[in-house]
């Protein structure tokens, strides 16, 4: 299933990336200086100066207007690519111009970026003032504060006032997660729901071969039997997996999701009189006793014994029938996916948090460069996307007949060799995206099915009390390496039950505040503060 498949991969490269716990190093070679720009737009002011950009009653009857009759603004767009550039973008490139030519008076020059080097190369593009006008953060929770706090980035207050009248209408609530100390430095995408949940994976063709209710399976007891039937009739089977890709553990199943507010190790939580705290979560029993799980299905073979160091990712092994099950992070309201023909249902613990953070809001962003020469037609740019289908679905599906066609049940389906796949939705609007035919399928094979569902799982998601808090991690950038350097020697072989738990958690503890732990918890808690009195104020 192509569209889960995309989501999938963004949240295990968020989740793997945050455990390095936000690089709070700036970029190198970034220039620290403020932006200059004076370009004129209707009237001969920035739009960051045609009047006051923070008042949406502004009078001057230029305010918000776009200048067809001025030279056509080429404008830089940089967006994340893994591996080749898709062959095509060139015919996407020249059908977005169609448009934003028509309506924003914009020509725009679309630039694929590496996405593992995406910071270097902004950084080296900002510093050799490069052609840069807009660019795509992925994930914006390790980009922007550290962008922001090099000044690669500036606040868009301003512009968005002016020009961002579909974005505001589309972000809603969601823009507070690209502010940082009360400025508007990025806007986050609109996706279709902005949480997913954490359980297990299992295979069905497996489970129905050795008459494995999956339905049936509620709990730890009920998953460890499960495990059995599969290590006694599969004995050469990797029986559970960790986790859908290399490098995460399979505790993260078992304990509740949590708001790290961009640190790892660290969660937001309401105390027993109301107020909200930060800890570290290594420290709670439940921390220990999922842990200690962990450890028995270790040592029952349940978990490979190499874990720490496999390369495969489970999802390709249960589909090559080489695993039952897998430590699932990307749990979506089917409850289920399709993967070349091979089904994988999830499921949760009765503890699993259905929770938005304010990182979950924070994948994709998008921010203006200080180096921009035009900031209002990037924001120009920005606000068409948001509001139009074509856009949103050109960016991800490409051009009807030549790259998708529709299916009987309304969804799509890509056209094999078509030349153009991009599975992020990066740009738009999510609410305006075409389904895929395999989207569709999960939910019985009805559209109308997949939208209930989905809005029954964001009205049952309930909002992080630390919703919208962005810690700036900036004076404890020191204790954050140091800490993050500990948690690298213990967490995935603590994650994966590869070491005791009773003996192993308690160094991690003692070594991280040793390395400055309990300085970040005061400085969170600190700004956490100020944020909540700003908040209620």
């Amino acid at each position: 299933m192509k569209r889960f498949l995309s989501i999938l991969l963004s949240v295990l490269l968020l989740t793997a990336l945050l455990s390095a716990c936000s690089d709070t190093s700036s970029p190198s070679n970034t220039p620290n200086q403020p932006n200059n720009n004076t370009s004129s737009t209707n009237s001969g002011d920035s739009g960051q100066s045609g009047g006051d950009g923070n008042d949406p009653e502004n009078t001057d009857s230029n305010y918000g207007k776009i200048d067809m009759d001025e030279a056509p603004y080429t404008l830089n767009v940089c967006f994340p690519a893994v591996g080749s550039v898709p062959q095509d973008l060139p015919l996407i490139q020249e059908k977005l111009n169609e448009i934003t030519m028509r309506e924003i008076n914009v020509k725009v020059e679309l630039e694929a970026v590496a996405l593992f080097s995406m910071a270097n190369i902004y950084s080296l593009k900002a510093s050799s003032r490069e052609k840069m006008d807009l660019i795509c953060m992925m994930p914006g929770a390790n980009h922007m504060v550290n962008f922001a706090n090099s000044n690669l980035i500036q606040p868009v207050d301003s512009y968005l006032a002016e020009w961002g009248s579909e974005l505001i209408e589309v972000t809603k609530k969601y823009l507070p997660t690209g502010q940082l100390r009360g400025l508007q430095y990025a806007i986050p995408a609109n996706g279709r729901y902005r949480s997913m949940a954490t359980g297990f994976g299992f295979s069905v063709p497996l489970a129905d071969k050795h008459g494995i209710n999956i339905d049936s399976i509620k709990t730890i007891a009920d998953i460890e039997a499960a495990f059995e039937v599969i290590k006694t009739n599969e004995p050469d089977m990797k029986v559970i997996v960790a986790p859908e890709t290399a490098g995460g553990g399979v505790i993260y199943s078992l304990y509740p999701k949590v708001d790290s507010a961009g640190i790892n190790g660290v969660e937001v939580y309401t105390d027993t009189d109301g107020s909200i705290k930060v800890r570290l979560s290594a420290e709670q029993p439940e921390y220990m006793e999922a842990a200690k799980t962990i450890r028995r299905w270790f040592e029952k073979g349940y978990i490979p014994k190499d874990v720490t160091i496999m390369l495969d990712g489970a999802t390709a092994l249960i589909e090559n029938g080489a695993a039952f099950a897998t430590s699932v992070a990307s749990i979506g309201p089917a409850g289920r996916s399709i993967n070349n023909g091979v089904e994988i249902r999830h499921m949760m613990l009765d503890n699993a948090n259905l929770m938005t953070t304010t990182a979950d809001c924070q994948l994709i962003l998008w921010g203006i460069p200080t180096t921009a020469e035009r900031p209002d037609k990037s924001m120009q740019f920005l606000n068409l996307a948001a509001g139009s289908e074509e856009i949103s679905n050109l960016f991800v599906f490409g051009i009807e007949g030549k790259h998708y066609e529709f299916a009987d049940n309304g969804g799509v389906n890509r056209i094999s060799g078509g030349g153009w796949e991009y599975y992020w939705m990066v740009l738009g609007d999510s609410f305006k995206l075409h389904m895929f035919d395999s989207d569709i399928a999960v939910a019985g094979g009805s559209l109308p099915n997949l939208v209930a569902m989905e809005a029954a799982w964001e009205a049952d998601t309930k909002e992080s009390p630390a919703f919208g808090f962005v810690f700036d991690p900036e004076s404890v950038a020191t204790e954050i390496a140091s800490t993050n350097a500990v948690g690298q020697e213990y967490t995935t072989a603590i994650g994966n039950g590869a070491v005791d738990p009773e003996t192993e958690i308690p160094k991690m503890v003692q070594r991280v505040y040793d390395a400055g732990m309990q300085k970040i918890l005061d400085e969170m808690q600190r700004q956490l503060d100020e944020w909540l009195a700003r908040k209620n104020g």
